[in-house]
């Protein structure tokens, strides 16, 4: 379907004709009428009674303001495809297929239009799904005949034989109409009849609605290699639904040339939106009442709209479109800013510095407007109330469950994690292989095309079909419910089969683990606290918290089992900050055994962490013999330093802990600055820079910017992330206070030269 905002604009438009502005042309003695780029036939005739359908047409009315591709966009498929029109080649067809959005359409009627313009183009029909006569295939050979009629008088002359002679032409099968109208007068036309080779445009072929049709409509394309002299290049474009891949697949591939949009260099594609977007918001700019800036919107924000974008053209259309309607009301930049923010959490848009809503259309109207269709799409063939109700059911369990996830899932996984045949997780995901990157085997993960649909089944607001709509905390705690069983029913001592206590995880790694830890299950080992965190908005009322609820039973049984199993992963840190998370949780619940068994085992993952990483099979002896008798379940006999943290040479001279209690920062004699997670004790960087030892240090409140003071005089701002830095000079002796404020936009800092000192506007740290 070409949809209104389609993508890669350009200045130029085809010729086009509403259906009452015909303008009276002559060929072979007929009055003629010519229509979005090709001749039609007016005289009372046999032609007259062939059904057509012009708005199928490349330039018809209803796509006049529909734009084409730039000049330097899509430029490599563009040449692939012009290379196989005009060369040697001999598979006749050329599929281009890619997900929804991804700018087929626009592609197609770029190429109708230059092969138009060269007089090569032989017809064109673009399918779209729900539009009268351009759904099915009732007029497509007849209207592709109408407009192979105007090519030349000789091929007007053979087609309108055909039709006098079979004045039922029209109602006959799909294989005598290409067989009549279309395959014999070409191969009988002499080389110098018209321009060879012809090119033949169908668009958006995955939404004719007769999946028997598409099949049928390939098996007879192919058979345009048997044309001569004049050559017919079929160009055919489609999502990578069912029904067209079977077409293809039972083609030999001898016949049919395919190329995926989806797998383009994202490079590539990253430049041309990009070009997009710079060509189309200074189109927006140049059509404002108002003044904006001529930089305007900026590569900032060009930069952070492509990343939005994820190499999706629909996204980056929509948008546009959004905000070239929206400006003659609302300030260009502040929906510039809105499409980049997106909406708070409850749906609502956020407000301008005036506290007043900047609008309530949403930006992505467009884009849910075609999801929508594409999921009600897939129920097209289900009968009963009640079988939509079970299948709706299945669906927000199984796709609920993709979309949610923490990382992608095979089918296969899918089907363990959730106790689910795997042929009732394929029939789920065959048909939305626009939306979704479905891989051919089961076992290879299945991906979503863009975040944008994940983010339309979470929202309530953008997904208003409740068959469709996924309650994101719902499916957290169906998702962390699965999770602990399957690791209950799965894991154990010895999980790997190793029969070698002294094996070390770096050794097993990539033998033993991959082959029996399945992907599954090692999802579930790594990501089951963060699902049951977001399975309720209020941790007091979750029930998996309670004392022997789920969570209590498979610690107690399995603590020890899931260690094993993340040492073999080598994400042991992993366990540490999961279980700081539980206690987090379990503190808010009134369950005292939960949270006493929650610590003992805290206490234990950072007391004999070294050992379980690097042999996981000593977590049953050398491990637990250390930590003490009692602990894991009942009172402890743990003693009062919960972790060393080694690393400096020298004495230490200053430390600092951030607001949220998760990072540690130390200052050395050594002259250096080192950095700690709190939760597991791991050194996270060392930042080196000072010439002398280091008695001052602070952190600011999100951790992420540390102050320095050292005897070198000197100040020193660190990134944390990155460990980079800016030094503040200016006191004359020895640094000994520094102190950063909430907001990161102020350092203040005392010295031995019995001075203090400010530096303000920080923000960019």
């Amino acid at each position: 379907m070409a949809y209104p905002n389609d993508p890669m604009l350009t200045q130029s438009r085809p010729l086009t004709w509403s259906e009452d502005q015909w303008q009276g042309h002559r060929i072979s003695g007929h009055d003629n009428r010519v229509h979005n780029g090709h001749t039609f036939i007016t005289k009372q005739g046999p032609l007259q009674e062939l059904p057509c359908t012009p708005q199928a047409s490349f330039g018809a009315a209803i796509r006049q303001h529909v734009p084409l591709c730039y000049s330097n966009t899509r430029s490599e498929v563009r040449n692939e495809i012009m290379r196989w029109a005009e060369g040697q080649d001999e598979r006749c067809i050329f599929w281009l297929h890619g997900s929804a959005g991804a700018g087929k359409s626009t592609i197609a009627r770029t190429i109708a239009r230059k092969y138009y313009d060269q007089n090569r183009l032989g017809a064109s029909f673009f399918f779209s799904r729900g539009t009268v006569d351009r759904s099915h295939t009732e007029k497509f050979f007849t209207t592709i005949a109408m407009q192979l009629a105007s090519i030349s008088s000789s091929l007007e002359e053979r087609i309108r034989t055909v039709a006098s002679k079979h004045t039922d032409i029209s109602d006959r099968s799909l294989a005598e109409q290409w067989k009549l109208l279309i395959l014999q007068p070409l191969s009988s036309l002499m080389a110098d009849s018209c321009r060879s080779p012809l090119i033949l445009v169908i668009d958006a072929l995955d939404e004719c609605e007769n999946d028997k049709d598409v099949k049928m409509i390939l098996q007879l394309l192919a058979e345009s290699r048997l044309i001569g002299p004049i050559r017919l290049r079929i160009f055919v474009t489609s999502r990578p639904e069912l029904p067209v891949r079977l077409g293809f697949c039972d083609m030999p591939g001898v016949w049919h040339l395919e190329y995926a949009l989806d797998q383009i260099s994202p490079t590539i594609v990253n430049n041309d939106i990009s070009s997009f977007f710079i060509h189309r918001l200074h189109k927006v700019r140049e059509t404002l009442e108002y003044p904006m800036p001529l930089s305007w919107p900026g590569d900032d924000k060009i930069k952070l709209l492509v990343e939005k974008a994820q190499g999706w053209f629909m996204y980056a259309a929509t948008i546009c479109a959004f905000i070239e309607k929206g400006s003659n009301q609302w300030p260009a930049d502040d929906l510039l800013d809105l499409c980049i923010l997106s909406k708070s959490k409850d749906g609502s848009s956020p407000r301008n510095a005036f506290d007043m809503m900047i609008t309530d259309e949403s930006p992505t109207r467009d884009l849910d407007e075609m999801y929508s269709q594409i999921l009600k799409y897939s129920f097209r063939d289900v009968k009963t109330s009640q079988d939509t109700e079970q299948l709706a059911a299945l669906f927000r369990h199984i796709i609920g469950t993709l979309v949610t996830a923490f990382k992608p899932l095979s089918a296969m996984s899918i089907s363990k994690l959730l106790s689910v045949n795997v042929t009732t997780v394929h029939l789920r995901l065959r048909h939305l292989h626009s939306v979704l990157d479905v891989p051919d085997w089961a076992g290879d993960p299945v991906g979503v095309r863009h975040p944008s649909f994940r983010e339309f089944l979470h929202s309530k607001q953008r997904c208003h079909d409740r068959r469709f709509w996924v309650d994101e905390t719902k499916a957290h705690g169906n998702i962390a419910d699965a999770c602990i069983q399957l690791m209950s029913e799965h894991l154990g001592q010895d999980v790997c089969n190793l029969e070698a206590p002294g094996t070390l995880a770096g050794g097993a790694q990539g033998g033993p683990v991959a082959d029996q830890l399945p992907p599954e299950l090692r999802y579930a080992c790594q990501y089951w606290v963060q699902h049951v965190e977001l399975s309720s908005n209020d941790m007091s009322e979750n029930a998996m918290l309670l004392d022997e609820g789920p969570v209590h039973q498979f610690l107690r049984k399995h603590l020890l089992h899931w260690l094993e199993a993340l040492s073999f992963m080598r994400v042991t840190l992993e366990a540490a900050h999961a279980i700081a998370s539980l206690k987090l949780m379990v503190a808010t619940q009134d369950s005292p055994r939960l949270l006493a068994f929650i610590q003992d085992a805290q206490r234990f993952i950072l007391y004999c962490r070294p050992i379980v990483e690097e042999a996981p099979l000593q977590t049953y002896s050398s491990a637990l013999d250390l930590a003490p008798g009692n602990s894991l379940g009942v009172p402890s006999e743990w003693n009062a330093v919960l972790r060393t943290l080694d690393g400096h040479t020298l004495p230490i001279r200053g430390i600092a802990i951030s607001c949220d209690n998760k990072l540690v920062v130390s200052a050395s004699w050594d002259k250096t600055v080192r950095r700690w997670d709190l939760t597991t004790g791991t050194a996270l960087n060392t930042l080196y820079g000072h010439t002398d030892s280091v008695p001052a240090v602070a952190v600011s409140g999100d951790g992420k910017v540390v102050a320095s003071g050292s005897d070198d005089n000197n100040v020193r701002l660190w990134d944390a992330g990155t460990a980079g830095a800016q030094t503040l000079e200016g006191h004359t002796a020895s640094v000994t206070v520094v102190a950063i404020s909430h907001d990161r936009k102020l350092v203040v800092s005392a010295s031995n030269g019995r001075t203090v000192r400010s530096s303000g506007d920080r923000e960019r740290f």
